[in-house]
């Protein structure tokens, strides 16, 4: 006879902890600022190349003045 039983308890039977919720939190902080450092050094080599935006700024803001 086989029972169905789960292998481990729910996790709402557990009272979450200072030191599990400050882990999550450092480890979603850690790949924000991850994240953001990548984007600030892609804006700062864009910026060093000296690439001009102003085709891209009037598809997105002048596209609709020519009809």
């Amino acid at each position: 006879m086989k029972i169905n039983r789960p292998l481990s308890p729910h996790l709402s039977i557990y009272k979450p902890q200072l030191t599990s919720t400050l882990s999550i939190f450092h480890r979603i902080s850690g790949g924000f600022l991850a994240v953001l450092f990548l984007f600030t050094i892609l804006f700062l080599k864009v910026c060093d190349l000296g690439l001009s935006f102003y085709p891209i700024y009037w598809c997105l803001f002048n596209y609709y003045s020519i009809f």
